[in-house]
């Protein structure tokens, strides 16, 4: 997979997951108002799973640049990295 299309798909989630952290936060908010405590918990947990899996994108995509930057240093250095990926 090109690590462009990588890049592509993390940002893609994150912004999935950007928008479902954002409707758990204002339908918590939207409980407390109402009362009803124990599905404003509920929401607030889900924005809690949505954070963690925000964090996890983030170090996948931390993890693909340092990958893509390594990648570009070892064609730099005349690497043939098609060749050392087979071996």
């Amino acid at each position: 997979m090109p690590f462009q299309e990588i890049t592509s798909n993390i940002n893609y989630q994150a912004i999935q997951e950007r928008k479902c952290a954002w409707t758990c936060a204002g339908r918590a908010m939207e409980k407390l108002v109402e009362g009803d405590l124990d599905e404003a918990e509920r929401c607030a947990q889900d924005l809690l799973k949505s954070v963690q899996e925000l964090k996890k994108l983030k170090a996948k995509e931390q993890t693909s640049q340092r990958f893509k930057a390594f990648v570009l240093e070892m064609k730099r250095e005349g690497i043939n990295i098609e060749k050392v990926v087979r071996k």
